[in-house]
């Protein structure tokens, strides 16, 4: 039974027969599910234990050379060797998954058929373990050694991981462990490389500046590596990075243009035009006025140090979760265990934002206003807009504000409450998100469109959707949750999370009707490690890539969720 106002987790564990786990058991925090997890795959969650587990990841490990012994076992001769090898495979967190998909297209029949077989039986429970591990580390503050973790990353292929381990090393890190930093950035390994380089950005250890200079200049150098480089190299006040900065705004990888984009943007307070997706002719045209500005600005431009977080998603909750509940009237923040240690009550609380000052940023539908409280509940800031629906902290200070029955997006300086920018929709207006290159994108009735600060339309996206909630995403993408439209009988078709790329072509989905209706999603948010969270009528729930549902909690009515 789904309880209002209780936190459930549910990871699917195909390997694991029909839970007896009561009610009560299913409504734990996050970090009892992992602890959960963690048991069945044989990892205890101690420092010891990880460490185990992060040894044995490693590709000449034991246990790596064990699992792939097992692999060669299943087209044995001999049934009882066959069937063992089967189990133990089922059963291992260390095989790789791309060794059994390719043993399940193996030209051996029955090589092909067990290990087809295995992969349904795993499940997709052991490609989050990696992760899981990663975040019991932070969250129980065990502090597995910097070198382990250091030579694990080379074992891992996909993105999130990488991302998550940096996150773990970052918050690990202390400065006894400059040495190893140091070296690290001689490591062979790409990824091994950045690591070293956040985590010297982070200890502050300026005297790394001349081996981090060296690392810069190299032919060898990737522009994924340079990116960091040179915010690493700001953050110690060295301002004579900027160019380098603009140089990379050429780079053939969009995420190193994204991420050197809103650096500039950061320091100037502009984009100049800049949009890191843009045609090539296009983006050669900002270029020459971002190599103007810093001409004219290079030494006199003031830097607000440190930098902002880069990664998508990477706010100010340090591991808490912010929920507003919509016509529940409530926003709460929650710890990394799921524990409420922050509540403010108010009337159709339908999206809230973390600042930087620790204060909230929310919209209230029905008291039509968007306002700013502190910890205490204090308002320190608010601005009448009816039917409220969402607000944004823009980079640049000023506050981006949805006006539903208003049909309209305002952008106010709060300094003066002031209206800097505004633009009036034709239908209710839903949402509103400020792109790289200084568009706005606007959602109402059923189309999604881009304007410009002239308020010209650049681009949309007018298909059988209804826009509730956006985000739009750095590499150019826009997730939407479509709350669904109307037939030509009034009723609605079930709704949807899609996220579709700038040729308006559907590259992810998702949609459930576990609510007992149909899917109604009124929010949606993409964190750094890939999964996706989603607000319905009902409830809060996150999704990995896959669609698998890592993390719900019932009792709201729309709203937002952000982590």
């Amino acid at each position: 039974m789904n309880v209002p106002g209780t936190i459930r987790f549910s990871i699917l564990i195909s390997l694991i027969a029909a839970s007896t786990v009561s009610a009560q058991q299913k409504t734990n925090s996050q970090f009892s599910a992992y602890d959960r997890i963690l048991k069945k795959w044989g990892i205890e969650a101690t420092n010891d234990g990880l460490s185990k587990y992060l040894k044995n990841m490693l590709p000449e490990s034991p246990a790596r050379k064990e699992a792939r012994q097992w692999l060669q076992q299943l087209s044995d001769n001999r049934f009882e060797i066959r069937r063992q090898a089967a189990n133990n495979l089922s059963a291992s967190p260390y095989i790789s998954r791309k060794l059994l998909e390719a043993a399940a297209k193996s030209s051996v029949p029955e090589l092909r058929k067990r290990a087809n077989d295995i992969l349904k039986l795993r499940g997709s429970t052991p490609r989050l373990i990696p992760s899981i591990v990663f975040r019991k580390i932070r969250a129980d503050r065990i502090p597995v050694a910097v070198p382990l973790l250091l030579k694990v990353i080379p074992s891992l292929h996909e993105q999130y991981l990488h991302h998550t381990i940096r996150k773990t090393i970052l918050f690990v890190a202390k400065p006894d462990d400059a040495t190893i930093f140091v070296e690290a950035l001689s490591n062979p390994h790409v990824e091994v490389r950045i690591a070293a380089v956040q985590a010297l950005g982070k200890l502050r250890l300026k005297n790394s500046s001349k081996k981090l200079s060296v690392l810069l200049a190299s032919a060898n150098t990737s522009d994924r590596e340079k990116i960091r480089i040179v915010r690493t190299l700001l953050n110690f006040g060295e301002r004579k990075r900027i160019p380098d900065l603009v140089g990379l705004l050429v780079s053939d990888e969009l995420q190193v243009r994204i991420y050197a984009s809103m650096t500039l943007t950061d320091i100037a307070g502009d984009s100049l035009g800049y949009a890191p997706f843009d045609p090539v002719e296009e983006r050669r045209t900002s270029f020459e006025k971002w190599k103007a500005w810093v001409k004219n600005n290079l030494d006199t431009v003031e830097l607000n140090l440190p930098l902002p977080p880069l990664e998508l998603g990477m706010g100010h909750l340090n591991g808490n979760t912010l929920l507003a509940f919509g016509y529940k009237n409530k926003i709460a923040e929650y710890d990394s265990e799921g524990k409420e240690i922050w509540q403010y009550k108010i009337r159709g609380a339908w999206s809230a934002e973390k600042l930087k000052n620790g204060n909230i940023l929310l919209a209230a539908y029905y008291l039509d206003k968007v306002l700013e409280v502190d910890s205490s509940g204090k308002t320190v800031w608010e601005y009448p807009m009816p039917g409220c629906l969402n607000a944004r902290k823009l980079r640049n200070g000023n506050v981006l504000v949805v006006s539903s029955s208003g049909r309209k997006v305002r952008e106010i300086d709060p300094k003066r409450n002031v209206v800097v920018w505004e633009y009036l929709t034709s239908a209710n207006c839903r949402d509103a998100s400020r792109l790289a290159n200084g568009n706005t994108l606007v959602a109402y009735g059923n189309n999604l469109e881009e304007i410009t600060p002239q308020g010209t339309i650049s681009w949309n996206y007018v298909k059988k959707t209804q826009p509730f909630g956006l985000h739009a995403l750095p590499n150019g993408n826009i997730l939407i949750a479509d709350f669904g439209v109307s037939s030509r009988l009034g009723k609605l078709s079930s709704g949807r999370v899609i996220e579709i790329n700038r040729k308006k072509e559907i590259v992810w989905s998702y949609s459930d009707l576990q609510d007992g209706r149909r899917f109604r999603p009124s929010d949606v948010f993409r964190l750094p490690n890939g999964n996706t969270l989603i607000t319905t009528e009902k409830r809060f729930l996150e999704v990995d890539p896959n669609g698998v549902v890592l993390w719900e909690k019932y009792g709201c009515h729309y709203g937002s969720a952000r982590k």
